[in-house]
């Protein structure tokens, strides 16, 4: 069971904590442990939640993946500081990108479409604007790592458009990303 909890208040960015013991990290999107007991949260509102977990060297991260963190590709870090602290293999992983805003919720200038392939993003000319899928880009990240494809779980809800689900009596509530051994 689970007896510590570990996170920070995150800045958007791209840099990896190593936990090893409980603190508060501030400054830090991304935990990685292989310490029994610890728990790593990360908290999001429409930010893409990152989870992984690897069985065989028993070991955890949790990313918080806002659409900066996502651009310079935490998800892929989160999982190579886990190759070289602990020896993790990515054929090894179990990987949950959950609930986040959802590719049809997240529009935007291009000055934030610019910083996603093609593959990541499409044009509404309705709208002049741009609609960007964070989930797929964080869960392609970890693919092209080597993470299996059947041992990625991506969640279908969007904060956005499901927002009746994780709202409380009518308010927005923040939600909350955990991993543990």
């Amino acid at each position: 069971m689970p007896t510590q909890l570990t996170g920070g208040r995150q800045v958007h960015g791209d840099a990896v904590k190593v936990v090893a013991e409980v603190a508060e990290c501030a400054g830090y999107d991304s935990f990685i442990t292989n310490q029994k007991g610890i728990v790593l949260a990360v908290t999001l509102g429409d930010c893409v939640p990152v989870l992984i977990y690897d069985p065989v060297q028993k070991a955890v991260g949790a990313a918080h993946a806002g659409w900066k963190g996502t651009a310079a590709q935490i998800a892929g870090k989160t999982l190579r500081a886990m190759q070289e602290m602990y020896g993790t293999q990515a054929a090894d992983c179990f990987a949950f990108i959950g609930a986040a805003i959802g590719k049809d919720d997240f529009v935007v200038d291009a000055d934030v479409a610019d910083h996603f392939t093609a593959t990541h993003k499409t044009f509404d000319p309705e709208l002049d604007k741009y609609r960007v899928d964070l989930k797929q880009a964080n869960a392609d990240q970890l693919l092209a790592l080597g993470l299996p494809s059947q041992q990625l779980d991506i969640s279908p809800y969007s904060t956005v458009a499901h927002n009746e689900h994780f709202s409380l009596i009518g308010q927005s509530t923040e939600l909350r990303g955990v991993c543990w051994l």
